[in-house]
Protein backbone atom coordinates (compact mmCIF):
# COMPACT_ATOMS: atom_id res chain seq x y z
CA UNK A 1 0.00 0.00 0.00
CA UNK A 2 2.83 2.53 0.77
CA UNK A 3 5.02 1.66 -1.76
CA UNK A 4 2.26 2.50 -4.37
CA UNK A 5 1.06 5.47 -3.05
CA UNK A 6 4.47 6.73 -2.41
CA UNK A 7 5.11 6.49 -6.04
CA UNK A 8 1.84 8.51 -7.42
CA UNK A 9 2.47 11.11 -4.52
CA UNK A 10 5.56 11.93 -5.94
CA UNK A 11 4.59 12.18 -9.16
CA UNK A 12 1.91 14.50 -8.47
CA UNK A 13 4.08 16.12 -5.82
CA UNK A 14 6.69 16.67 -8.59
CA UNK A 15 3.46 18.09 -10.85
CA UNK A 16 2.43 20.43 -8.07
CA UNK A 17 5.35 22.25 -7.07
CA UNK A 18 6.81 22.68 -10.67
CA UNK A 19 3.13 24.28 -10.66
CA UNK A 20 3.43 26.58 -7.75
CA UNK A 21 7.20 27.43 -8.08
CA UNK A 22 6.33 28.56 -12.01
CA UNK A 23 3.00 30.60 -10.64
CA UNK A 24 0.90 29.12 -13.62
CA UNK A 25 -2.42 31.69 -13.48
CA UNK A 26 -5.16 28.85 -12.91
CA UNK A 27 -3.12 26.11 -12.23
CA UNK A 28 -1.62 27.59 -9.06
CA UNK A 29 -4.60 29.10 -7.52
CA UNK A 30 -5.51 24.63 -7.92
CA UNK A 31 -2.93 23.33 -6.60
CA UNK A 32 -2.64 25.79 -3.72
CA UNK A 33 -6.20 24.95 -3.03
CA UNK A 34 -4.88 20.90 -2.76
CA UNK A 35 -2.31 21.24 -0.95
CA UNK A 36 -4.07 23.56 1.80
CA UNK A 37 -6.94 20.85 1.59
CA UNK A 38 -5.10 17.74 2.19
CA UNK A 39 -2.62 19.51 4.52
CA UNK A 40 -5.22 21.14 6.91
CA UNK A 41 -7.83 18.06 7.49
CA UNK A 42 -6.08 15.17 8.98
CA UNK A 43 -5.98 11.81 7.52
CA UNK A 44 -8.66 10.04 9.11
CA UNK A 45 -10.81 12.48 8.30
CA UNK A 46 -9.52 12.20 4.75
CA UNK A 47 -9.79 8.20 4.32
CA UNK A 48 -13.54 8.29 5.46
CA UNK A 49 -15.09 11.01 3.22
CA UNK A 50 -12.96 8.78 0.64
CA UNK A 51 -14.50 5.86 1.51
CA UNK A 52 -17.30 6.34 2.72
CA UNK A 53 -18.72 10.34 1.61
CA UNK A 54 -17.80 10.28 -1.93
CA UNK A 55 -19.76 6.82 -2.69
CA UNK A 56 -22.85 8.70 -1.42
CA UNK A 57 -21.83 11.95 -3.58
CA UNK A 58 -20.80 9.36 -7.13
CA UNK A 59 -22.89 6.17 -7.04
CA UNK A 60 -20.58 4.68 -9.04
CA UNK A 61 -17.54 4.77 -6.60
CA UNK A 62 -19.61 2.47 -4.55
CA UNK A 63 -17.54 -0.62 -5.99
CA UNK A 64 -14.40 0.78 -4.96
CA UNK A 65 -13.20 -1.46 -2.24
CA UNK A 66 -11.30 -0.30 1.25
CA UNK A 67 -7.74 -0.71 -0.42
CA UNK A 68 -8.48 1.38 -3.16
CA UNK A 69 -9.56 3.87 -1.12
CA UNK A 70 -6.81 3.63 1.21
CA UNK A 71 -3.91 4.02 -1.38
CA UNK A 72 -5.72 6.91 -3.13
CA UNK A 73 -6.20 8.59 0.22
CA UNK A 74 -2.64 7.54 0.97
CA UNK A 75 -1.59 9.10 -2.11
CA UNK A 76 -3.73 12.32 -1.98
CA UNK A 77 -2.12 13.48 1.63
CA UNK A 78 1.21 12.25 0.95
CA UNK A 79 1.51 14.37 -2.28
CA UNK A 80 0.55 17.91 -0.82
CA UNK A 81 3.00 17.42 1.95
CA UNK A 82 5.54 16.45 -0.48
CA UNK A 83 4.65 19.27 -2.90
CA UNK A 84 6.04 21.44 -0.59
CA UNK A 85 9.04 19.99 0.62
CA UNK A 86 9.83 19.88 -3.58
CA UNK A 87 8.68 23.29 -3.85
CA UNK A 88 11.41 23.49 -1.27
CA UNK A 89 14.20 22.18 -2.54
CA UNK A 90 13.51 23.94 -6.07
CA UNK A 91 13.66 27.05 -5.03
CA UNK A 92 16.72 25.97 -2.62
CA UNK A 93 18.71 25.81 -5.88
CA UNK A 94 20.45 28.80 -7.02
CA UNK A 95 18.82 30.77 -9.69
CA UNK A 96 21.98 31.49 -11.50
CA UNK A 97 21.98 27.82 -12.11
CA UNK A 98 18.50 28.17 -14.13
CA UNK A 99 20.04 31.71 -16.02
CA UNK A 100 23.08 29.52 -17.19
CA UNK A 101 21.04 26.74 -18.55
CA UNK A 102 18.93 29.67 -20.46
CA UNK A 103 22.10 31.24 -21.39
CA UNK A 104 23.41 28.11 -23.28
CA UNK A 105 20.23 27.82 -25.27
CA UNK A 106 18.35 25.45 -22.88
CA UNK A 107 14.52 25.76 -22.86
CA UNK A 108 12.87 26.02 -19.74
CA UNK A 109 11.67 22.61 -19.59
CA UNK A 110 15.14 21.21 -20.60
CA UNK A 111 17.26 23.56 -17.42
CA UNK A 112 14.06 22.00 -14.94
CA UNK A 113 14.74 18.61 -16.24
CA UNK A 114 18.73 18.70 -16.30
CA UNK A 115 19.66 20.78 -14.19
CA UNK A 116 17.59 22.30 -11.68
CA UNK A 117 15.40 19.08 -10.52
CA UNK A 118 18.83 16.83 -9.81
CA UNK A 119 20.06 19.39 -7.65
CA UNK A 120 16.55 19.92 -5.64
CA UNK A 121 16.14 16.22 -5.18
CA UNK A 122 19.40 15.71 -3.54
CA UNK A 123 18.14 18.78 -1.31
CA UNK A 124 14.67 17.56 -0.91
CA UNK A 125 15.88 13.57 -0.21
CA UNK A 126 15.50 13.72 3.64
CA UNK A 127 12.62 15.06 3.66
CA UNK A 128 10.79 12.99 1.06
CA UNK A 129 12.44 9.94 3.41
CA UNK A 130 10.97 10.96 6.43
CA UNK A 131 7.38 11.27 4.22
CA UNK A 132 7.50 7.88 3.06
CA UNK A 133 8.29 6.44 6.68
CA UNK A 134 5.36 8.35 7.45
CA UNK A 135 3.13 6.93 5.09
CA UNK A 136 3.93 3.39 5.88
CA UNK A 137 3.34 4.09 9.63
CA UNK A 138 -0.01 5.88 8.26
CA UNK A 139 -1.14 2.28 6.44
CA UNK A 140 -1.87 1.25 9.60
CA UNK A 141 -4.07 3.80 10.34
CA UNK A 142 -5.55 2.81 6.80
CA UNK A 143 -6.45 -0.50 7.84
CA UNK A 144 -7.84 0.12 11.17
CA UNK A 145 -9.89 3.06 9.96
CA UNK A 146 -11.14 1.92 6.54
CA UNK A 147 -10.25 -1.56 6.50
CA UNK A 148 -11.73 -3.01 9.24
CA UNK A 149 -14.98 -0.59 9.03
CA UNK A 150 -14.61 -1.63 5.52
CA UNK A 151 -15.78 -5.18 6.66
CA UNK A 152 -18.58 -4.01 8.26
CA UNK A 153 -20.05 -1.96 5.58
CA UNK A 154 -19.48 -5.11 3.20
CA UNK A 155 -21.48 -7.49 5.24
CA UNK A 156 -24.14 -4.81 5.42
CA UNK A 157 -24.17 -4.07 1.63
CA UNK A 158 -24.08 -8.36 1.22
CA UNK A 159 -21.07 -7.83 -0.43
CA UNK A 160 -18.01 -10.25 -0.73
CA UNK A 161 -15.44 -9.81 1.50
CA UNK A 162 -12.48 -9.76 -0.51
CA UNK A 163 -10.56 -6.96 0.73
CA UNK A 164 -9.31 -8.67 3.72
CA UNK A 165 -7.84 -11.89 1.83
CA UNK A 166 -5.58 -9.58 0.12
CA UNK A 167 -4.76 -7.86 2.94
CA UNK A 168 -3.37 -10.85 5.41
CA UNK A 169 -0.21 -10.86 4.53
CA UNK A 170 0.77 -6.95 4.62
CA UNK A 171 1.43 -6.76 8.12
CA UNK A 172 4.39 -9.20 7.62
CA UNK A 173 5.32 -7.37 4.28
CA UNK A 174 4.70 -3.84 5.43
CA UNK A 175 7.30 -4.90 8.55
CA UNK A 176 10.35 -6.24 6.37
CA UNK A 177 9.79 -3.18 4.12
CA UNK A 178 9.90 -0.97 6.92
CA UNK A 179 12.77 -2.38 8.16
CA UNK A 180 14.69 -2.71 5.09
CA UNK A 181 13.87 1.17 4.08
CA UNK A 182 14.98 2.41 7.31
CA UNK A 183 18.62 0.70 6.87
CA UNK A 184 18.77 2.17 3.57
CA UNK A 185 17.59 5.60 4.91
CA UNK A 186 20.43 4.92 7.56
CA UNK A 187 23.03 4.31 4.66
CA UNK A 188 22.01 7.29 2.55
CA UNK A 189 22.03 9.82 5.39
Amino acid sequence: MALIGVVFALIIAIGLAVVRTFKVPVLNQLAMLFISFFRGTPLLVQLFLLYYGLPRVFPILIHMDAFTASVIGLTLHFAAYKAESIRAAIMAVDKSQMEAALSIGMTTSQAMRRIVLPQAARIATPSLMNYFIDMIKSTSLAQQAVLRYGYHLNVSRKLPVSVHSRIGSNPSLLLSLNLTLTQMHEIVI
